[in-house]
């Protein structure tokens, strides 16, 4: 009996202990699944980090790779659109070749054949400018967006990351400018990075400067209005010390003289419908980029002499063309009406409230362009020769149209820039109770 007892009862241990050793594998390999499984999860969302990190990479046009200002301007080109202004065009060639000899120049010109410049004619004139020069020919005008989208893609065709853009009127004004540009894109990883237009005006043979606040604010669209805050900054990521020494902030307003990534040109181009008044459109479409405007950054905006003149010496060379400000002018205003009609439909727009005061209304499919700066900022006039330029720009802020008995018609970035401001301690009881104005809490 005792043998047969130990037996069953070895034998009973040994099946105990085999359920024992199932169960605790089991149970283990049920943790060792879970581990692995929760391991894969782990590593494929790491994985998948690592690919939208390599891709986000690739999106932004290889603007990590460049570890100088250097290696942007290495891949930028300068793109001029120009239209029956040739002695314009000269006067802003002459300040590449004195201040950016090494920039290539990429020029479309579509004028009236007498008026028109070609590259030889560039290349024997400007002769100390290192880069390459080329000018693009069209007997028939093409329009302000169409030929500056001709531009980017030639750009782009040619390898270039980066477009230096300017009309044919501007003036750069230091060897620093463009290298500047440069060095704020790179820095603050932005899409377009533009200066500061200094307006240039000759006056009984006096050349008089002048700075207008309106290189840099902030544009707004609800209710069919477009409007444009001057001179105010917009919410944004925070700047950094280098690019505040050149005054710089973040905008939805650049002047047209800008420094741009070609990927953000070709994702948001200009529209080719629009011959004219095509910088309100582009802007629109770019609202979501990231615009920089450097205010210590100037660069010199002919206003009267180079439109007029029909003489030009240029390097020891005399240019001589009929006056082209009639001609310039005449097909301007020509095309202003249905460009603007235009940008409006496209918009569904009912009125557009410029930078200068200059407001732009449709109404029974009419457009009417009208100076009412004393009507829509009444105390503009008053406190321009008394009071900062961020006042000023309060009180444009302040005296809009927008209807302020509910905050929810403001869009986000007025009251930002409402709250950032404090504008309610800037503005007097006597000018809130005059014309019922106040500050939106934000």
């Amino acid at each position: 009996m005792y043998t047969s007892n130990f037996h069953s009862n070895s034998e009973f241990s040994m099946k105990s202990l085999r359920l024992r050793f199932h169960r605790t594998y089991n149970g283990y390999k049920c943790v060792f699944n879970k581990i692995f499984i929760f391991a894969a999860f782990a590593l494929t969302i790491q994985y998948y980090a690592l690919w939208k990190d390599f891709r986000s990479l690739n999106e932004r046009n290889t603007q990590m790779d460049y570890k100088s200002h250097e290696d942007i301007l290495s891949h930028t080109i300068m793109g001029i659109k120009t239209f029956n202004r040739p002695h314009c065009l000269l006067k802003l060639m002459k300040s590449l070749e004195m201040y950016a000899p090494y920039l290539n120049v990429l020029i479309l010109d579509d004028s009236k054949p007498d008026l028109q410049l070609n590259t030889r004619l560039l290349q024997e004139t400007f002769t100390n400018h290192n880069g390459i020069i080329e000018v693009i020919n069209f007997n028939n005008p093409l329009g302000i967006g169409k030929g500056r989208n001709i531009l980017v893609n030639k750009a782009k065709g040619l390898g270039y990351k980066y477009l230096l853009v300017s009309d044919d009127d501007y003036e750069i004004t230091s060897s620093k400018i463009v290298e500047n540009l440069a060095k704020v894109i790179l820095r603050e990883k932005a899409d377009i990075v533009s200066v500061r237009r200094d307006d240039v005006w000759y006056r009984e043979k006096k050349r008089v400067i002048t700075k207008p606040d309106r290189s840099a604010g902030v544009m707004t669209i609800m209710n069919g209005e477009l409007k444009i805050f001057p001179n105010v900054s917009k919410i944004g990521p925070d700047l950094t010390i280098e690019s505040k020494k050149h005054g710089c902030i973040n905008t939805d307003l650049a002047q047209q003289f800008f420094l741009a990534k070609i990927k953000t040109l070709v994702n948001n181009p200009w529209d080719d419908n629009l011959i004219d008044n095509d910088h309100y459109d582009f802007l629109v479409q770019n609202k979501n980029s990231r615009i920089i405007a450097c205010l210590k950054l100037p660069v010199f905006h002919d206003k009267t002499f180079c439109p007029t003149a029909t003489t030009s010496f240029i390097n020891g060379k005399k240019f001589e063309f009929s006056s082209s400000k009639d001609l310039y002018q005449k097909i301007r205003d020509d095309n202003s009406l249905k460009s603007l009609k235009y940008l409006m439909n496209k918009h569904d727009l009912t009125s557009i409230y410029g930078e200068s005061g200059l407001v732009t209304e449709r109404k029974n499919g009419e457009i009417m362009n009208n100076d009412k700066s004393s009507e829509v900022y009444p105390m503009y006039k008053i406190a321009k020769n008394n009071i900062n330029s961020t006042w000023i720009s309060l009180l444009q802020f302040v005296n809009s149209k927008y209807s302020v008995s509910d905050q929810k018609y403001y869009s986000k970035d007025e009251r930002q820039v409402c709250n950032r401001h404090r504008c309610n301690q800037y503005l007097s009881f006597k000018f809130r109770s005059t014309h019922s104005k106040k500050c939106p809490v934000y």
